[in-house]
């Protein structure tokens, strides 16, 4: 039974092609990674070819757009990899066309499958028919991670004459009081700092 997607080639294909006639070839794929935050990105991918003992000439620049608004809910998280593979497979082909055209398989067979679904990336959650729960900038989110994220350094410890205190904590044999605080660091008790109590 013959297929729509007869004749197509994937990406993968595409880049052994590549490889077989040009094996010092590069194939470079890039992107501004300001653009992420925002849901989208804009890849482009250059294509060289050796001519010469290090001398490459450009062959083929192509770009391909990359929305996770318009993908399907199981392949929103692969934005980034599918927008790059498409861009390569675009530079490729643009360089060393296959029989049926520069559309890659995979980029095909999107058209194929492409259903009406419902995007959860811009329709709010609303949980079991109750109201709807605020909602915010995925840039304004990505902030607020970051900043939870961003490394927090503690307090450093007293530092007595013998170098930094050591902290201890615990509850007194003699009173069953807890206590904390900072003790020095010296192993000959006559020779002690004062504590820190906190």
């Amino acid at each position: 039974m013959s297929s729509f997607l007869d004749g197509y080639e994937s990406v993968n294909d595409s880049v052994i092609r590549f490889r077989a006639a040009h094996p010092y070839g590069r194939i470079t794929p890039s992107f501004d990674e300001s653009t992420i935050p925002n849901g989208y990105l804009v890849v482009m991918t250059t294509v060289e070819v050796l001519v010469g003992p290090d001398e490459y000439q450009l062959v083929a620049t192509d770009y391909a757009y990359g929305n996770v608004a318009f993908m399907k809910d199981n392949m929103k998280r692969w934005v980034c990899e599918d927008t790059i593979t498409s861009s390569i497979g675009r530079a490729v082909k643009l360089f060393m066309p296959s029989p049926v055209g520069r559309a890659s398989l995979e980029d095909m067979a999107k058209v194929e499958a492409a259903a009406p679904e419902k995007d959860y990336w811009v329709t709010p959650f609303t949980g079991q028919g109750e109201t709807p729960v605020e909602t915010k900038p995925v840039a304004e989110v990505i902030a607020m991670v970051r900043e939870k994220l961003s490394p927090s350094h503690p307090a450093q410890p007293p530092v007595c004459r013998h170098g930094n205190m050591v902290f201890k904590k615990g509850k007194s044999k003699t009173t069953g009081n807890d206590y904390q605080g900072y003790t020095c660091s010296s192993n000959d008790r006559a020779d002690q700092c004062t504590a820190v109590w906190l």
